[in-house]
């Protein structure tokens, strides 16, 4: 009897690497395990990225990025490449071909490009697990419309959508507000129904936003883990919960050097003084 096939699909980075291990570690020998690396080599050059950004926002903005935003987020991305390799498993492409082989590890600039497409019609996966990367287009979730889509969103759905849920908790003073949301795949930016949200509120002085993404991460993966899981016992998932409220979208344009500038001055303030623990918004399960 053949086994049920998983995709897994994500980004290139150390955070994302230690995601795709933790499934394949659990899950390998109960299926046929395919890898999509959605990598931002092969993307537009530099030239081209400025002239669109220039087109769409101005060349007063763009200097404003490249000489004030810089300051602030270096520091940011310094701190964080030194603490995920405190915490994170270092792993590379070879566990990747090693355990998979090199046929089932696809490295891609562009997750909706058709020969995604046609390899989803082709293996019809059981399973689509997702952090990170490009917004899937229809022809990927028609391909997909089979499929149980769990995609591990770092926020509380619908309140942070977008990326850098924990650095806009602490920018807004509500490090209670932090915590995943595993959720299924539409074509909006984290609008998908709900699997399983979580609060994650144990924190202390000597948290920051990178430790603060890797124990919510942690326990998203393990909330992934669990919901196929309880699919291995009852071959069925629950009918995840759908979102009305359209909550907040922190997108990109938000990240700047005001906000910067205002979580790395205030963020020790703000853990020094976290001391309202209670969970802001109710915890969601189907099972």
């Amino acid at each position: 009897m053949s086994k049920e096939v998983m995709i897994i699909s994500c980004n290139m980075e150390i955070q994302h690497f230690n995601f795709a291990k933790s499934f394949i570690e659990k899950f390998n020998n109960d299926f046929d395990i395919y890898l999509i690396f959605q990598s931002h080599l092969g993307n537009q050059n530099i030239y081209t990225k400025l002239k669109v950004f220039i087109k769409r926002n101005g060349f007063i903005e763009l200097l404003k990025r490249i000489v004030c935003r810089n300051i602030f987020s270096k520091i940011f991305l310094n701190e964080q490449k030194k603490i995920y390799e405190k915490n994170y498993e270092k792993v590379d492409l070879n566990y990747f071909y090693n355990s998979l082989s090199k046929e089932k590890v696809i490295i891609t600039n562009d997750i909706n490009q058709i020969n995604i497409e046609n390899l989803i019609k082709k293996i019809k996966p059981t399973f689509f697990l997702l952090q990170g990367g490009k917004l899937l287009k229809d022809n990927i979730l028609n391909a997909l419309s089979k499929t149980f889509k769990l995609h591990l969103h770092m926020g509380l759905v619908p309140y942070y959508r977008g990326g850098n849920s924990q650095f806009w908790s602490i920018y807004n003073n509500k490090i209670n507000e932090n915590g995943f949301t595993i959720q299924s795949v539409d074509l909006g930016i984290d609008t998908g129904s709900i699997y399983i949200r979580k609060s994650i509120i144990d924190f202390n002085e000597d948290d920051n936003q990178h430790t603060m993404f890797i124990k919510t991460h942690k326990n998203g993966i393990k909330a992934i883990i669990d919901l196929v899981s309880y699919y291995q016992k009852s071959k069925q998932l629950p009918s995840p919960i759908s979102v009305k409220d359209k909550g907040t979208n922190y997108s990109g344009k938000m990240m700047n050097l005001c906000a910067f500038e205002y979580v790395y001055k205030n963020r020790a303030r703000i853990f020094e003084n976290y001391t309202n623990k209670n969970i802001v918004y109710e915890d969601l399960s189907v099972i």
